[in-house]
């Protein structure tokens, strides 16, 4: 009885013992292709990804930002070693996910990229720049536009008026014998005439911007095209004048009413 007692507390001893480890001949893991080293990165340093492929697939390296912005570079490989430099600027603040394709497998990591002290971001691509016009005050850009779709609107409406005005006197009726039709006929006339050889020069000037599509105007071409637009205005306004006093003088003697 005594000798069974003691085997089995010598037993028991044993087990209780630490098992001792056993080597591993196994190969320790390679790392993942996406172990970035480092999960921050301030802008302006460059950021080295490498390993080591082990099929002729090629390797891609990609980084994306939650805004759409991203970053493809280039992928060196040379037998089964693969490199790639991830390079961020002042306007790629935030988080990035970058993105390894090797072997066929994917896989991800974030990426956090800082500024250096001091440092403003860059606007992003695409963004309009601030308007110097203070709230509330006149866009010059806009008043122009206003003021060039105004004129054209009014020259169209002059050419219908007086073609409507032709006609119905095509039909025997005397309407130039109205003094508020006279008025605004002799304004239409004038205006009517200007326009066109306004439009004429418009016309001129765009043809010749098209025909040097891929180049600058001569500048020939293009001080002719100024002496045009004087010489269109200052005979336009001559011709005008002379058409709204003829409008003027067209109503029959006695015939004028208010």
């Amino acid at each position: 009885m005594m000798v069974r007692s003691l085997l089995l507390a010598g037993a028991l001893a044993i087990l209780a013992l630490p098992a001792p480890a056993s080597a591993s001949t196994d190969p320790e893991p390679s790392p993942s292709p996406c172990a970035l080293g480092t999960s921050t990165l301030e802008a302006g340093a460059p950021l080295t990804l490498s390993g080591t492929r082990s099929t002729d697939e090629p390797v891609g390296v990609m980084a994306r930002r939650a805004d759409g912005e991203f970053r493809e570079p280039a992928v060196v490989t040379i037998d089964q070693t693969w490199r790639s430099v991830l390079v961020f600027g002042a306007g790629d603040g935030g988080l990035w996910t970058v993105e390894v394709n090797v072997d066929g497998v994917s896989c991800v990591s974030r990426l956090t990229v800082t500024l250096p002290a001091g440092v403003v971001a860059s606007p992003a691509p695409g963004a309009e720049p601030l308007s110097d016009t203070p709230e509330g005050g006149l866009d010059t850009a806009s008043l122009g536009d206003a003021a060039i779709l105004s004129a054209v609107v009014l020259v169209i409406a002059s050419w219908v008026f007086l073609a409507v005005l032709a006609l119905v006197r095509a039909t025997g009726r005397h309407v130039m014998v109205r003094r508020p039709v006279r008025a605004v006929a002799q304004v239409a006339a004038f205006v009517a005439i200007l326009g066109a050889g306004m439009a004429a020069w418009a016309i001129t000037d765009l043809m010749v911007g098209i025909s040097h599509f891929d180049s600058e105007v001569p500048p020939d071409q293009q001080a002719a095209l100024s002496v045009g637009f004087w010489v269109v205005l200052v005979l336009g306004s001559l011709l005008g004048t002379l058409a709204a006093l003829k409008v003027q003088n067209s109503a029959p003697a006695g015939e004028t009413l208010a």
